[in-house]
């Protein structure tokens, strides 16, 4: 086991940084498309009617059309990483980053299992709900019937709010567990030099 420990430590990290560009790329995205579309008055025809008096919304809604494959992709791609970092806890028999003191232990497993968490919980029960709030939202806006908007929205925006929680979340329990792994590999390797 201890020939492996190497391999495993190093595919950890290629992992773990997966998934924390799996959670940055779309926000990083969203910002770009959210705020350079409008700038551009970037509209798309089909929904001109709905928007004629909002030509700020028309340009959120074409950022949002470029946007939305983009964390389909990330979702998934967490999906994955996710579920490579468990099967590393497996093979590895805990968390492979360095010397498993109890305290180090603890700190990055509940990490771990607080990243696994926030990411389950949106997976299952806030984005197919997100996903389908926003389809029924953008027909009501293609057929240009504001009160079925309206309706929509309203069950759409806590649920996006939701997600961009759970995704916080998980991207901060994610530092963690990787300052705690570092922070231990560090010391690590100090002691192993002298």
């Amino acid at each position: 086991m201890t020939r492996i420990q190497p391999l495993l430590a190093a595919t950890w990290w290629l992992v773990m940084t997966g998934w924390v560009a799996a959670l940055i790329a779309p926000g990083a995205a969203a910002i770009s498309a959210f705020t350079a579309l409008p700038a551009l008055g970037v509209e798309v025809p089909a929904y001109a009617a709905f928007f004629a008096d909002d030509p700020d919304g028309a340009a959120r809604l074409a950022a949002g059309f470029v946007t939305y494959p983009i964390f389909l992709v990330a979702d998934r791609m967490q999906l994955v990483f996710a579920g490579l970092a468990v099967l590393l806890v497996v093979i590895g028999r805990g968390i492979p980053c360095g010397d498993r003191g109890f305290g180090q232990r603890l700190v990055s497993s509940l990490a771990l299992l607080s990243a696994l968490g926030c990411l389950g919980w949106y997976l299952l029960f806030v984005a197919p709900p997100l996903a389908t709030s926003l389809d029924a939202w953008r027909a009501a806006a293609l057929a240009d019937d504001a009160a079925a908007a309206s309706t929509a929205y309203q069950i759409f925006d806590p649920l996006h709010r939701a997600a961009e929680r759970l995704m916080t979340a998980t991207l901060a329990s994610l530092l963690v567990l990787i300052v705690t792994c570092g922070l231990k590999t560090a010391t690590n390797s100090r002691d192993a030099q002298r």
